[in-house]
C-alpha cells in the first residue's frame, strides 16, 4: 500500500494545481488539503460476493473523504445498480445488496467516464470477472482484505476493509 485514500487525492489535486496557472495559491498546505477542487467517481462494488458489513465498512472509507470533492457514487455489480453525489449533509440511502450477482466493473467505468472525473476510486473484494484495461484517469482502490488479495496494476492499492 503506497497511501491513503486522501493521500492520492491531495497527489492528484497537487498536480492539477501545478499544471492551472489561474489557480487560487494557498500558502498552508493543511489549507489546501481543506479546499480539493475534484471530481470523484467512488465505483462501489455491491455484488454477491460483498456482505452487508462489508458495504458498510466501504460506506465508512467513503465518510473519510467525503466533504474534500466532488464526490459521485456509482453502486454496481455487472451493471450500474444505483449513482448519486455523496454529501455529507445527505445521507443517501444504502441500496439493497443483490446476492449471487457477479462483479463487471466495465460498465460502471464507461458512465462513470462520461462525468469526466479527474479520478475513479474503486471499493471492492478484488473479484473483478472482467479483463479491465487502465482507464485514461488516475485510479485507486480500497481492497476487502483476504490473504494474497491484488488487483489491477494500474490501480494505487490505498487501504484494506477487514
Amino acid at each position: 500500500m503506497s497511501s491513503t485514500l486522501k493521500q492520492f487525492l491531495y497527489d492528484i489535486q497537487n498536480k492539477s494545481d501545478k499544471s492551472n496557472k489561474d489557480i487560487l495559491r494557498v500558502k498552508d498546505l493543511d489549507q489546501r488539503r481543506n479546499l480539493l477542487n475534484l471530481r470523484i467517481i467512488v465505483l462501489l462494488d455491491c455484488s454477491g460476493s460483498i456482505s452487508s458489513d462489508d458495504f458498510r465498512k466501504f460506506r465508512l472509507q467513503l465518510d473519510k473523504i467525503k466533504g474534500m470533492s466532488r464526490i459521485r457514487v456509482i453502486e454496481m455489480d455487472t451493471d450500474v445498480v444505483s449513482m448519486f453525489d455523496y454529501d455529507k449533509a445527505i445521507k443517501p440511502k444504502i441500496v439493497k445488496l443483490g446476492g449471487g450477482g457477479g462483479t463487471d466493473f466495465e460498465s460502471a467505468i464507461k458512465t462513470a467516464l462520461q462525468c469526466k472525473p479527474q479520478a475513479l476510486v474503486f471499493l471492492t473484494d478484488g473479484q473483478d470477472s472482467g479483463n479491465l484495461s487502465k482507464p485514461p484517469i488516475p485510479s485507486a482502490v480500497v481492497l476487502k482484505a483476504k490473504p494474497g488479495n491484488t488487483w489491477y496494476p494500474w490501480a494505487e492499492v490505498c487501504g484494506y476493509i477487514k
